[in-house]
């Protein structure tokens, strides 16, 4: 790799950290417990949301990696995820009824979590 090949690449991924960090900055000034090293691409949403007056809470441990489009929305719930956790590209989680993902956990692109239902009727009443 040529001289000015290196700069170029150390230079896009010295801007990358600054943005990352941007972002990560304006999600603990909105609130969120953020953990040191964590870093957080192009897209990433964090809405604590409301239930009943509660606001939700959002807490995301040391060296977490969230990739672009990653959405938690807690909802006037809870979203605690640990430390080493990669979220994929547009995973989405939502915390209505209380989410924790452990320690050095790995969540696919696209995956989508959930901590609440819909009301299931009685049986013989179709939905």
């Amino acid at each position: 790799m040529s001289l000015a090949a290196r700069f170029a690449s150390a230079v896009a991924r010295r801007v990358w950290g600054l943005r990352s960090g941007l972002r990560v900055a304006a999600g603990r000034l909105r609130g969120a417990a953020i953990g040191a090293r964590s870093t957080f691409a192009s897209g990433t949403r964090l809405e604590f949301g409301s239930h009943n007056g509660q606001v939700g809470t959002i807490t995301v441990g040391d060296d977490a990696e969230l990739e672009d489009g990653v959405v938690l929305n807690a909802y006037g719930g809870s979203i605690a995820l640990g430390h080493r956790v990669f979220l994929g590209p547009y995973a989405v989680i939502y915390g209505h009824g209380g989410v924790r993902v452990g320690d050095n956990t790995l969540i696919s692109m696209h995956a989508r979590i959930l901590s609440s239902n819909h009301a299931v009727p009685a049986v013989g009443i179709d939905i």
